[in-house]
């Protein structure tokens, strides 16, 4: 077989997919093998790039370059330093929580252009699907041995020396994958796949990019954690989302609970 039709078949029936559910308000919800081979492929793709060592002296050094470029950028600039030190303090955690579920709640309470157990049922997986994606981080990595950049590059600026008075979380002794980015990479993708409410797509969008920068500032993640680390956990968590039955059940669920205890579904 052609080497080439290996690599972009995959990466086709990934985009088609994507395009599916970004215009199709009435997604089928149903079995779609293909959708997991393409996705499987693409992250297994993404995971051999960090092992097999050509590609992995290049995230070496495209790593080594983003962590200098960010991080030397507090030294001698206090507002810029006070600004990265708190939002990578552990009460940061909470306002981007509270951000995410603003998000949905908006969708949820104002998109009266989709019945209300569409929306229900967008929000439940979504929420379920992040919870997921925080267990796989949590627990499928927690012995995997990958220092921060911090901890191995020189010359590094410390948050905690540079602004007073705030615990910032600056290194890792386990940053792969970084759980920053598998939550909010899950997050916008089903935003923008469910949801698929162009202003709240482009909000999740640019908070999944806010949210993962002030850990690559500090220096407890490398950028392929986020890429590698975050991107291949979505890819293979996403196809139970988008290409099964399992949306379809869940809206069963709630249409059946709204009209037995509300009587609102027409």
């Amino acid at each position: 077989m052609n080497r080439s039709f290996i690599l972009y078949t995959p990466l086709i029936q990934f985009i088609k997919t994507i395009d599916f559910y970004m215009t199709n308000t009435s997604s089928q919800h149903v079995w779609r093998p293909k959708v997991f081979v393409s996705f499987y492929v693409i992250a297994a793709l993404l995971a051999l790039s960090l092992i097999w060592a050509p590609l992995a002296q290049i995230w070496k050094q495209v790593d080594d370059v983003v962590f200098f470029a960010l991080n030397g950028s507090l030294e001698g600039h206090l507002v810029w330093a006070k600004m990265w030190g708190y939002m990578n303090i552990h009460e940061a955690n909470y306002a981007a929580g509270a951000i995410m579920v603003l998000i949905l709640l908006w969708y949820l309470l104002f998109n009266r252009q989709v019945s209300l157990e569409k929306r229900l049922s967008a929000v439940t997986v979504t929420v379920l699907f992040v919870g997921l994606g925080v267990i796989i981080a949590k627990t499928g990595f927690k012995d995997f041995e990958r220092l921060s950049p911090s901890m191995v590059l020189s010359p590094f600026f410390d948050l905690n020396i540079l602004v007073e008075g705030i615990d910032a979380k600056t290194q890792s002794g386990r940053s792969f994958p970084g759980d920053h980015g598998v939550t909010t990479f899950i997050y916008s993708a089903l935003v923008v796949m469910l949801v698929k409410s162009r202003s709240l797509a482009t909000l999740a969008t640019l908070f999944a990019l806010a949210n993962n920068l002030p850990r690559l500032f500090g220096g407890s993640h490398w950028l392929s954690d986020v890429i590698v680390g975050g991107g291949a956990i979505t890819l293979v968590v996403l196809p139970f989302a988008l290409a099964t039955p399992l949306l379809h059940y869940v809206e069963a669920v709630w249409r059946t609970i709204l009209g037995k205890y509300w009587k609102l579904v027409a």
